[in-house]
């Protein structure tokens, strides 16, 4: 019984050792198997390394026959620019031996000519103590000079506050005049005297216009809502033009009539106003101004466009020159 059971015990070690003997010769068959995968593995790297490197010494190879290419052309340049500094600096050398002789030369001159410098200084000299005579000559001669110039500076001086002096009694005197005269031909009483002297002045012939419709504050509207405001027009002989064509505007309306200033359309009593675009004149003074009218579409037609003469007369009043307008429905347009 007990050498069956150690046969028994020797079979099962056999059997495991068997068993392990089998899985150890597996293991070392994949240990091996792996060795000679990796073993490919490192030489088809190294062949790929080697690969790399030939490529790279070819590169390299090329790199260095561009570079020593590069410098045999750079040696080349710097043998050319070499023998050009030297051939600029042979002719340096020649321009400045050439040099050296002109300055020599030049030398030589300037010797002469500090001689002749030397003699025409000894001649100024004595030009000099001449010249100093006529300078004090001249100084005491412009001292009497200046001594006569104040004097002359002074009369001058009274001459003018005498001018000025006289200009202004002369302005004085004119003003005094003007105010005279203003006051005589203001005063009613003596306006027919004043006139009486002065035939043919516009100032004392002249028709008055004083309709209040013509007052550039009036407007006109002959529209159906308003049949009674009919537009007034001096085209159809409304003015007087008998004796004299000079007009004053007075009363109801107004003092002038429009200057400078383009007057609505249908103002004025009419359709389109009558107004002066020009200079005003001074007093006693006749100017020519254009005489225009506003259509609506422009504030002055060249259509109808007149020179007029205007004059203005002592007492602050204006006189105008009319023609009779050749427009359909026109009307002078007058202000404050």
């Amino acid at each position: 019984m007990e050498l069956k059971m150690a046969k028994c015990i020797d079979i099962i070690q056999f059997a495991l050792m068997w068993s392990l003997l089998g899985r150890v010769q597996s293991q070392v068959l994949q240990l091996q198997s792996s060795l000679n995968e990796e073993r490919h593995q490192r030489q088809s790297q190294v062949m790929q390394l080697q690969s790399s490197l030939n490529e790279e010494l070819r590169v390299r190879q090329s790199q260095v026959m561009q570079l020593q290419s590069s410098l045999n052309e750079e040696l080349r340049v710097r043998q050319s620019q070499v023998l050009q500094l030297q051939s600029s600096l042979n002719e340096e050398r020649r321009q400045r031996q050439s040099l050296s002789v002109d300055l020599q030369t030049e030398i030589r001159q300037r010797e002469t000519l500090s001689r002749q410098l030397q003699d025409e200084s000894r001649q100024r000299g004595a030009l000099s103590v001449q010249i100093q005579e006529e300078t004090r000559q001249r100084e005491a001669l412009s001292g009497q000079i200046q001594e006569e110039s104040r004097q002359r500076e002074a009369l001058l001086e009274k001459l003018r506050i005498e001018t000025r002096e006289r200009e202004s009694l002369s302005m004085q005197v004119q003003e005094i005049k003007a105010l005279l005269l203003t006051k005589e031909e203001n005063n009613p009483r003596n306006n027919t005297q004043t006139c009486a002297y002065k035939t043919g002045d516009p100032c004392c012939s002249y028709h008055v216009m004083e309709d209040a419709w013509r007052n550039i504050n009036n407007g006109v509207n002959n529209g159906p809502s308003a049949p009674d405001q009919v537009p007034h027009c001096d085209s159809r002989n409304t003015l007087n033009f008998t004796g004299s064509n000079w007009f004053r505007v007075q009363g109801a309306a107004g003092q002038t009539l429009v200057h400078n200033k383009c007057p609505p359309q249908r103002h004025c009593g009419t359709n389109s106003p009558l107004w002066i675009n020009g200079t005003l004149p001074a007093l006693n003074q006749i100017v020519s101004s254009d005489l225009c009218v506003n259509t609506g579409t422009t504030c002055c037609w060249d259509a109808v466009k007149r020179t007029i003469r205007v004059k203005k007369c002592i007492g602050d009043y204006y006189v105008y020159e009319l023609t009779p307008n050749l427009c359909s429905c026109c009307g002078f347009c007058t202000t404050n």
